[in-house]
């Protein structure tokens, strides 16, 4: 009698997926980051601001990051 089942595969974990998105970044492979310090700060305040308009329930201006 065959399985029900028996073709089903589980899908990959989050976790084995982040692991191999991670050793894929170009920093494990000994080749340049793509991404700078200041596009990391763009992130950061983006989501800040997405915080800030879910809890004002408004659009809020992004404003321009200080040149340093």
């Amino acid at each position: 009698m065959m399985s029900l089942v028996s073709n089903f595969t589980l899908p990959p974990y989050g976790f084995r997926c982040a692991g191999q998105r991670y050793s894929n970044l170009p920093t494990t492979k000994d080749s340049p980051f793509p991404w700078s310090f200041r596009e990391g700060a763009k992130g950061v305040q983006l989501a800040e601001l997405g915080l800030e308009s879910w809890r004002r329930r408004a659009w809020v201006d992004v404003p321009p990051l200080a040149e340093r």
